[in-house]
């Protein structure tokens, strides 16, 4: 592994047991449950990774370079869960005082991209205003590639800073972590679109096209979206889980924009391909928005 990557993920790793800590401290645990997480965060987090992109994309498993990212950080979010059932602490109350650190770890990983070869960009931009920092990162032949990297850092911060400073959220147990994910995973859909080297799903043939972060990332928030609807407080099925109903449209919209950028709806400007997967994506944070608003509302 590259050592300047592994140094920006061992800077993040102390960041956000740092962060950890100091929310630990005001729910009244002692930060060697933060010190705890990290370690097995780091160990699980590893073996999901390897585990997860084994499993959907059948590549070799001891490839250095092969791991799901969204494997690292099921691994870690695992980690946390099993931290509080050995401490004996309240799951929904370590899941909250981690979110946010979970987040900034997201971030650091994502900015050391930054020094992994072909990784986290789109190669060989044509639009001139971006071939520049931060925009873009030139390779070794100096040919500018989109950085998306760097929009997923970036979405990640704004993600834990967010969530840092609500408090709203307080009035719901596990609220803060399920809006934590629902934000990380949902714009990843589009950044893993943008990317050059996502991991391509190879389990199942006709959806070969499909990349295997999007498919776990959708399968993750619209988890969540049906469990906002359960704990939404709505009565009737169809008043209740509308939302599901919305995300599963928009979800099916996403995949027409895939199979248009694979070339297989003939020629559409990618432009318009993208700016109806960002159109769906953000009918889906206003569902989530909605609900959210409902579960704090009806607990007050």
């Amino acid at each position: 592994m590259n050592t300047t990557y592994l140094l920006i993920l061992i800077l993040g790793a102390v960041a956000t047991t740092a962060l950890f800590a100091i929310r630990l401290k005001k729910e009244q645990i002692g930060a060697g449950v933060a010190f705890l997480t990290t370690l097995l965060g780091a160990v699980l987090g590893f073996l999901c990774a390897k585990v997860i992109c084994y499993a959907l994309t059948n590549s070799d498993f001891g490839a250095e370079n092969q791991m799901s990212f969204f494997g690292g950080c099921a691994g870690v979010v695992l980690a946390v869960f099993l931290i509080a059932k050995i401490t004996k602490n309240d799951v929904s109350a370590l899941m909250d005082a981690f979110a946010p650190a979970g987040a900034l770890m997201v971030y650091f990983a994502r900015v050391g991209e930054y020094f992994l070869d072909e990784v986290g960009i789109r190669s060989d931009i044509e639009t001139a205003a971006l071939k520049h920092f931060p925009f873009a990162v030139q390779n070794e032949w100096e040919e500018w590639n989109l950085a998306v990297f760097f929009l997923e850092a970036l979405i990640a911060l704004i993600v834990c800073v967010v969530f840092l400073v609500r408090k709203k959220e307080n009035a719901v147990a596990g609220l803060r972590m399920e809006r934590v994910l629902f934000y990380l995973c949902l714009p990843q859909v589009f950044c893993e679109s943008l990317r050059s080297d996502s991991l391509m799903l190879s389990i199942v043939h006709i959806l070969s096209f499909v990349r295997a972060e999007q498919l776990l990332c959708a399968v993750v928030f619209t988890g969540l979206l049906v469990r906002a609807c359960r704990k939404s407080g709505r009565k009737g099925f169809w008043p209740a889980y509308w939302p599901v109903a919305v995300d599963v449209l928009c979800i099916a919209v996403m995949i027409g924009v895939e199979f248009a950028l694979d070339g297989k709806l003939g020629e559409i400007p990618l432009a318009a391909s993208y700016g109806v997967m960002i159109l769906a994506l953000l009918v889906l944070a206003g569902c989530e928005i909605h609900l959210s608003r409902r579960r704090i509302r009806n607990a007050s």
